[in-house]
């Protein structure tokens, strides 16, 4: 019997530096920004073309209208109808899909290399040449206003939508979803949606994103032919694109009778993604909220067990962000769990994280980041979001390193100085009758009860 040599047990060495790929940048003759990202060995390359058609440039009676003409873009072109666009599509073995922010329309592309040339092509004839089919615009209402209602049935997503109307004030289009309310979805026809576009969608108000190995493939030439002859002109801005004022803090109830569980968001107008302490602000949050090892988490969960889980962390907009707290409790832990959330916070607020809080939010942060970028799509999606909030090309390798360089004192001043608890809106999605007034003694506020 021949017995083998043990091998020592490989032993990890120190993490190798990442850093955002580099972005090479290039202009169509139609004026469209490229962004190229080379990606050795990513054959499923991505693009985003970025609208900079933000939710504030709507009409106020027709809210929710860059939802729809979003959506209805691939329903019919001037070469093909919906059906033909997507078995084009498909043929090219391509994705596409369109979403919505408060920075924009972002028009999603996914593609094998190969057949990447063709794949932009599409996403060039919906983005510069929809015909908005009546028929088409009108079923794509009718979704929205059955989504508008299953949200309104959905605990956590009727909170979430009573929490902005709350925090902003109502002349700001941050008080409102960004797919619009029922009342302005209704408003919304063909020809609206046609007005729209023609006023705001133009080379001068996009970026196009593309990030995948194109060593072979002529990719500059095949943005040149899915988007050089682009000759739309945009309006000028009509609306505000200032920072949205805050509302006075309250107690709402979204009234669900007999709900067993009720739904908890507090809100805050909390400060700009830009802002110098974003990173301390983020390392702040996930001590206090940001996982299962949470001084929130450890409260509610693990020592009172109000709930399975609690989530805080600050929420970035176009312009500012919002602090946010939700969680799901049973209908009778509502107020104690009320109580202990404003009191772990307050707790929070006076001491900081401790040194190995800090340490874990960072190393999760910063260790977290490379392995979410290990693709072509997710890549176009980051550098997506940095053209659309006009962060710039280090924005996220900039982070990193300011990341790495917060410490518990700077993380509690920083939560400190823009934290505040009388500040603290709550928006609660549950039965009113049951849990109103102990609410109010738990939370020292009047409650206002909004029928659902």
């Amino acid at each position: 019997m021949t017995l083998t040599a043990q091998v020592p047990r490989p032993v990890a060495g120190p993490a190798a530096a990442w850093k955002f790929p580099a972005a090479h940048r290039s202009t169509l003759h139609s004026g469209l920004r490229v962004v190229r990202y080379d990606l050795p060995g990513q054959l499923l390359a991505a693009a985003v073309l970025v609208l900079d058609v933000a939710p504030e440039l709507e009409p106020e009676d027709r809210e929710g209208i860059a939802t729809i003409m979003s959506r209805v873009l691939d329903e019919g072109t001037a070469h093909r109808d919906g059906s033909a666009f997507a078995a084009a599509m498909d043929g090219l073995g391509a994705s596409y899909s369109a979403s919505v922010n408060t920075s924009g329309i972002h028009l999603n592309l996914e593609a094998p290399v190969r057949f990447f040339g063709p794949a932009l092509g599409l996403l060039g004839e919906a983005a510069t040449s929809p015909t908005f089919p009546a028929a088409e615009v009108e079923r794509h209402v009718q979704l929205r206003l059955a989504e508008l209602e299953q949200e309104r049935a959905v605990a956590s997503s009727l909170a979430g939508t009573e929490r902005l109307a709350a925090c902003f004030e109502q002349d700001s289009r941050y008080a409102r979803p960004v797919g619009g309310c029922a009342e302005s979805v209704r408003r919304i026809d063909r020809d609206a949606v046609e007005l729209f576009y023609l006023r705001w969608v133009a080379p001068e108000r996009a970026t196009l994103v593309l990030a995948g190995d194109f060593s072979g493939v002529d990719v500059e030439a095949a943005a040149e032919t899915a988007f050089g002859a682009w000759s739309a002109k945009a309006a000028a801005a009509s609306r505000s694109d200032q920072h949205p004022r805050a509302a006075a803090a309250s107690l709402v109830i979204a009234d669900r009778p007999g709900a067993v569980q009720s739904q908890l968001a507090f809100g805050l107008k909390a400060p700009d993604r830009r802002a110098p302490y974003w990173a301390d602000l983020m390392v702040a949050a996930r001590a206090l909220g940001g996982g299962v090892n949470s001084r929130l988490s450890a409260s509610l969960r693990e020592d009172k067990g109000y709930t399975y889980g609690i989530h805080a962390g600050f929420m970035p907009l176009r312009r500012d962000s919002l602090f946010i707290i939700e969680t799901a409790v049973q209908t009778d832990a509502t107020a104690p769990a009320v109580s202990e959330v404003l009191a772990v916070t307050e707790k929070f607020c006076a001491d900081g994280p401790t040194q190995a809080e800090c340490t874990e939010a960072i190393d999760f942060m910063t260790g977290i980041h490379p392995l979410r970028h290990e693709t072509a799509r997710v890549i176009a999606a980051s550098a997506a979001m940095q053209a659309a909030f006009n962060l710039g090309d280090g924005y996220l390798d900039d982070l990193q390193d300011a990341l790495r360089a917060v410490t518990p004192a700077s993380a509690a001043a920083a939560f400190r100085n823009h934290v505040y608890l009388a500040d603290l809106t709550l928006v609660v999605a549950g039965d009113a009758a049951v849990i109103g007034s102990s609410l109010s003694t738990a939370t020292g506020r009047e409650a206002k009860v909004i029928s659902v």
